[in-house]
């Protein structure tokens, strides 16, 4: 049976205002968000890592080549291919999880990046989770879809409630995107305290702005919003 509601944290388009990792050195910035990782997530399938590299429009050919030459020369990348991206032609590779330190450091020894539209030499990560308790170690219950019949939050979203996810870019300067879906039906002081253990461990302040509580609709199995204020 599904939870009558939840609480959810929507962060914001990694286009446009993602949360910025302060720490511009992108091995310090990764390593700025793994005391999160390690005691806030229950990963539901493995991390997806990409590395990138743009070439075109404002990103010279001398450059990206020489990147990439050095990339196929390093370990733990595989499944390389490319796409079209507007006026950049992207090329990619997957990254082994044990190699993202060594890749993040290629990026800090090649040097400075071009300024450009896009990063243009970044690793990507997406990381899908569910929420453990950093007080218990402990998976919070009410978690995963079922909990709350499979409902997406927008239909220009791929989240769905009961599952957490984590879209990640590290480069010169890095930014997190991240969506919580936190099983507290109200905000009171439990879920105030666990979004205070939460917040100590990220290197960014959650946004005030971005905080929900769904409520099932009669008979529809579909929820409804409202926003309400930082739970904190």
């Amino acid at each position: 049976m599904a939870l009558r509601s939840l609480i959810t944290y929507i962060g914001l388009n990694l286009k446009r205002r993602a949360h910025v990792l302060p720490d511009r050195d992108p091995v310090s910035a990764w390593k700025s968000l793994t005391p999160f990782f390690e005691k806030c997530a229950e990963r539901i399938e493995p991390d997806r890592v990409t590395v990138r590299v743009y070439t075109g429009d404002d990103v010279s050919v001398g450059w990206s080549t020489a990147v990439i030459a050095t990339l196929e020369r390093a370990k733990g990348l595989s499944l390389r291919g490319w796409l079209a991206e507007g006026p950049y032609r992207v090329e990619f590779w997957s990254v082994d999880r044990g190699e993202i330190l060594n890749v993040l450091a290629l990026i800090k020894k090649i040097g400075p990046v071009p300024q450009s539209k896009l990063a243009p030499f970044a690793v990507d990560l997406d990381i899908q989770f569910q929420l453990i308790d950093p007080r218990s170690n402990r998976l919070l219950v009410h978690q995963g879809p079922a909990e709350y019949g499979n409902f997406h939050p927008s239909k220009y979203l791929s989240e769905v409630l009961g599952n957490s996810r984590a879209l990640i870019r590290l480069s010169e300067s890095s930014n997190i995107y991240l969506f919580l879906s936190l099983p507290f039906e109200q905000v009171d002081s439990a879920l105030r305290e666990f979004v205070s253990a939460l917040q100590a461990l990220l290197p960014f302040k959650l946004s005030e702005k971005s905080w929900a509580r769904w409520t099932a609709t009669r008979r529809s199995g579909k929820y409804v919003a409202a926003r309400i204020n930082e739970p904190s």
